[in-house]
């Protein structure tokens, strides 16, 4: 597999793509700062597209895909971390 992937100050920023032996994209993402950012794909290995990932604030929604391209799941993650402090 190949990667291409840009870095600012050892952080991973801009868009990194990953590929299939045969060429065909298998992942596309966007970072800032190191973090994954906006909206990432993954393709299988033919070309279609298997998922849609969107990275927000507090939550990730996913869709993923059959191989004919239709929704076969949707899916919300809701992203909740709490710092506790014992004295």
């Amino acid at each position: 597999m190949l990667r291409e992937s840009a870095y600012i100050n050892g952080e991973k920023n801009g868009i990194e793509k990953t590929y299939y032996r045969n060429g065909n994209l298998s992942s596309q993402a966007n970072y800032e700062n190191g973090k994954r950012v906006g909206i990432t794909k993954t393709y299988y290995s033919n070309g279609n597209l298997l998922s849609e990932r969107e990275y927000k604030k507090d939550e990730i929604g996913t869709k993923y895909y059959n191989e004919k391209g239709e929704i076969g799941l949707e899916v919300i993650f809701i992203v909740s971390i709490k710092f506790l402090s014992w004295v």
